[in-house]
């Protein structure tokens, strides 16, 4: 077998973490870019379910990576309408698992081909989850660099901006000694009544919860960069990435 694998279970679990999200600021997919135009004389029927199958078997245990790219290949060629369910969960479970790079990443922008918004949903969930290995939330943190989604990427962002809690202070200075005195100067100990206090001078800190250390984690395999946890450059960085983007779309558009 050429993955770990996730039970049925783990997966719908994770769809419902997905499907419980939406209006309250969790992860929304935008419709797919309308496709470029083509010479071919329209696309090949749609797969049936036994073609769909066979398919998902040789992406999922086929010896060779050129087996299971040929299986992407042909999902792509005549996609089913609608999506299955299982056309998600295999996609997602070898962009993750699939031990060939070059099928991991085929398999994460066949998503993006498809507009397949619960895989999509999926690998945004892997990147975050604490339970899996560090090494496979970054091979989800991939698979989203090669989604090519802005708003995938945005939530991140959004992520690292709105999930800073204050949790931390770091003494500046030595505490300051006053003293409750009977009317006399709160710096002069030798009132009749000296009960001293120590006014701590403390700088507050902003710590990030254990989801936004995981979204900084992602964001740094997404953009080759560590721009340590100070959100603008994040948003900037978001900035920069969504306008190169554009421009490039553009220029595509143009040839």
């Amino acid at each position: 077998m050429r993955y770990l694998f996730l039970s049925l279970g783990w997966l719908l679990g994770l769809a419902a973490l997905v499907a419980g999200a939406g209006e309250d600021g969790a992860l929304e997919i935008q419709p797919a870019r309308p496709a470029e135009a083509s010479n071919e004389t329209g696309p090949a029927p749609a797969l049936d379910a036994a073609g769909v199958a066979k398919l998902l078997g040789s992406l999922k245990d086929g010896e060779k990576p050129a087996q299971r790219l040929e299986a992407v290949e042909g999902l792509l060629a005549a996609p089913p309408k609608p999506l299955p369910q299982g056309v998600s969960e295999q996609l997602f479970k070898s962009a993750l698992f699939d031990e060939d790079e070059g099928v991991r990443a085929a398999a994460a922008r066949a998503m993006d081909k498809l507009d397949d918004r619960l895989g999509m949903q999926f690998m945004f969930k892997g990147a975050l989850h604490p339970q899996l290995k560090a090494n496979i939330r970054q091979r989800a943190a991939e698979g989203i660099r090669a989604l090519d989604r802005p708003e995938v990427i945005q939530a991140l962002v959004s992520i690292v901006t709105e999930e800073l809690r204050v949790g931390s202070a770091t003494e500046v200075t030595p505490p300051q000694t006053i003293f409750i005195s009977n009317g006399l100067d709160v710096n002069n100990p030798l009132g009749n009544i000296n009960l001293p206090i120590e006014l701590p001078n403390l700088e507050l800190r902003s710590v990030q919860t254990s989801v936004a250390v995981l979204a900084l984690s992602a964001l740094r395999t997404i953009s080759r960069r560590d721009l340590g946890a100070a959100p603008d450059a994040w948003n900037k960085w978001f900035a920069d990435w969504k306008h190169i983007r554009e421009v490039r779309l553009a220029e595509n558009a143009k040839r």
